[in-house]
């Protein structure tokens, strides 16, 4: 699986404020459920002074369940009875500046607080700017005033929030069982820096609960459903043993394979054979990690009239099976499968046609004002009007199905399917606000046949004003979006780990298409010169001798 745009974002990404730097990941660290977190900064927060008044007692309280850690001395604030209540682990508010303090009453103070992102109680992390109100009840406990009542969760500020925080892949399967699909979730640590990571129970609990969003009710697959965790133990250099509990029959072959799978890759450890599976008391035999595999590191292009693949070097070699075929369509998009043997077009007069090794072109869909097709790895192929955003079709060859709901805006810029064919990415217009991108989950009946898009997304990166030019895959996790800048005068790009953080990634001039290619070149561009280029090394190059002619930039599944 492609795995570059999760671990750069996570290094490099512009968090939550503007430059502030997010670590990686690391690896899961088995621990205690309430460990001490080992931080290069150690905080030693104050408990509460005696005669404190009640904003006292609440701006102490909040500053020491910052601390990390077994927050014994945030629960000093509390009430006895509130402090066995209080779930500090449901929600993290990521604090984006100082808070307005407002007096309620004399025993009740509102703290509003300005935020930039938050994490509920699954991991499932969500950016969005916005004024959170937090309200403090207090009471007199043995002549000192304590707080009785308050929201559940804490708040940390964005430095505080990258040493006590890392996002974590947990990966499920697609429903053919034969992909693996990321759902990134945010745990909180147990020690910062390189090797920081989550407890592996926090990890395998979150994994046994399943999806969250737009990845969940049937959209994926989760083969630990059901299952109980009885423990974990740690063995020597390394090693861990995971019992589970299942009810019922007995998990055949099949299924513990895919446990282990997703118990493996969802865990990060060094090595596959870290993780040992018992199930019912029953050791699970040793499963090979399951590998999404990438695409082509060569650019499919159409050039000067010829489609095939272009070297890093400038060589061109025509694609043998194909390639005559989707040349004399006089494509102005293609997404091409190479496992498929076939290529979807929007061919000359603008119709989404469908190459295949043999045969004549077949329509798909001769609708006015159609946009590049995208293809799933069912083999269906997906269409839409620019100006009709409930108009996605999607044609297997047999029949064509019209998807229900899931597109905002008042017209479309672009659509492509992830490479894994769960989720599609779509990027429109607003007449009022500019361009979106959202990333929903694409729905099916028990054959397969898609029928629609989830209600609930993914909200995707875009930048403030402009328009959207194009959008794509980076890979299994992330999409990156080209855009305009407001005046018109250069073009920029935007990659969003979905469940995560975004990155700038510079800028460009007069950008047509972007492209997902693989872990050693993410990102390809085509100018409107004809020229390529490849985001590569923290910069873009332009990647190989031919700088004009490249008509069209293909998209590989």
């Amino acid at each position: 699986m492609r795995r570059a745009a999760i671990g750069a974002l996570a290094v490099l990404a512009l968090v939550l404020t503007g430059c502030a730097e997010i670590p990686t990941s690391g690896t899961v660290q088995a621990g205690s459920t309430e460990g001490p977190n080992d931080t290069s900064i150690i905080y030693l927060p104050n408990p509460p002074a005696a005669g404190a008044n009640p904003r006292e007692i609440v701006t102490g309280f909040l500053s020491a369940a910052s601390a990390g850690g077994d927050l014994k001395v945030a629960k000093q604030y509390l009430s006895t009875e509130f402090a066995k209540r209080w779930k500090p682990r449901d929600r993290v508010l990521v604090q984006e500046a100082q808070p307005t303090v407002v007096t309620v009453s004399d025993t009740a103070l509102r703290f509003e607080v300005p935020t930039s992102a938050s994490v509920n109680e699954h991991g499932v992390y969500v950016a969005e700017t916005k004024t959170v109100p937090l309200d403090f009840d207090l009471v007199q406990q043995r002549g000192q005033w304590r707080i009785a009542s308050a929201p559940d969760g804490i708040v940390l500020g964005p430095s505080v929030f990258q040493r006590q925080y890392r996002p974590q892949a947990l990966e499920f399967f697609d429903p053919t069982w034969t992909r693996l699909v990321p759902d990134v979730r945010w745990f909180p640590v147990q020690s910062s820096g390189s090797s920081g990571g989550p407890r592996l129970e926090d990890v395998v609990r979150t994994l046994i609960n399943g999806p969250a969003g737009p990845l969940a009710n049937g959209i994926t697959a989760n083969a630990l459903s059901g299952a109980q965790l009885q423990g974990i133990v740690e063995g020597p250099a390394g090693t861990y043993t995971v019992a589970l509990r299942v009810a019922g029959a007995e998990p055949n072959a099949a299924t513990l394979t895919r446990m282990q799978q997703q118990l493996i890759q969802s865990a990060l450890l060094p090595t596959p054979t870290a993780v040992r599976l018992v199930v019912n008391g029953r050791i699970a035999p040793r499963a090979e990690q399951l590998v999404n595999q990438p695409g082509s590191l060569d650019a499919y292009v159409l050039l000067s009239g010829r489609f095939g693949t272009l070297g890093a070097n400038g060589d061109f070699s025509e694609e043998p099976t194909l390639g005559r075929r989707i040349a004399a369509t006089r494509p102005s998009a293609v997404t091409i499968s190479m496992r498929q043997k076939f290529a979807a077009v929007l061919d000359g007069s603008q119709r989404v046609a469908v190459v295949g090794a043999s045969g004549a072109p077949r329509i798909a869909d001769e609708r006015a004002d159609l946009l590049p097709p995208t293809v799933d790895q069912r083999g269906w192929v997906y269409s839409i009007p620019k100006t009709d955003p409930g108009g996605l079709q999607a044609w297997n060859g047999k029949k064509t199905v019209s998807l229900i709901g899931g597109i905002p805006g008042d017209s479309v810029t672009a659509i492509e399917a992830s490479p894994d064919g769960t989720r599609m990415l779509v990027l429109v217009q607003n007449d009022s606000t500019g361009p979106q991108a959202i990333v929903a989950g694409i729905e099916r009946t028990a054959d397969g046949t898609p029928i629609g898009l989830t209600t609930a997304h993914y909200e995707v990166a875009v930048g403030g004003g402009g328009k959207g030019i194009d959008a794509t895959w980076q890979d299994d996790g992330a999409v990156a979006v080209l855009s305009s800048a407001p005046d018109n005068t250069t073009d920029r790009v935007r990659v969003q780990q979905l469940g995560g953080v975004d990155l700038a990634l510079g800028q460009l001039t007069n950008a047509r298409t972007i492209v997902g290619t693989s872990e050693q070149a993410d990102l390809r561009v085509r100018l409107e010169s004809g020229a390529l280029w490849v985001w590569n090394n923290n910069l873009w190059q332009a990647e190989s001798k031919v700088q004009t002619d490249v008509s069209v930039l293909a998209v590989q599944r």
